[in-house]
């Protein structure tokens, strides 16, 4: 345990993790972390975890996103060699078969938020007599 004053300091890390588990926001976590060095560390080193609970609670088929990420990485790291993608074995690239990284939670989290734009742009507010797909052709066309 850190000696410190701060009531986060003096939690164990086991704690502080559920407690980081149970932010709402991605932002709330940041700010948590930001507080002290101690709640930091804590991050370094259960964030893996503390992803996946965030992840699974707050972003609809994460697990399935984040193996399109994982293998969309594939793809394109052969393509920068000019070499053929490999064959992806679905297995390879889940949760269960490597934690997430904070950088592949981001583009997961990018990767929802340009899907909630392209949603509320497109399909939320249609025009009055139109169907969901002409209201797409008319919003695609404008």
């Amino acid at each position: 345990m850190a000696s410190s004053s701060s009531g986060l300091g003096s939690l164990p890390p086991e704690i502080l993790g559920h407690i980081l588990q149970q932010c709402d926001s991605a932002e709330d976590i940041k700010a948590m972390i930001c507080t002290c060095r101690f709640v930091h560390r804590t991050w370094e080193i259960l964030s893996s975890s503390i992803i996946i609970a965030y992840g699974r609670t707050n972003i609809p088929c994460f697990d399935l996103a984040l193996m399109a990420i994982r293998a969309t990485a594939l793809v394109h790291e052969a393509e920068k060699r000019c070499a053929v993608p490999p064959a992806i074995d679905p297995d390879t690239i889940t949760v269960a078969a490597r934690a997430p990284s904070p950088a592949e939670f981001s583009t997961v989290r990018d990767m929802y938020h340009f899907g909630s734009c392209a949603r509320a742009k497109y399909f939320d507010h249609p025009r009055p007599g139109l169907t969901p797909f002409t209201h797409l052709r008319w919003n695609v066309a404008r």
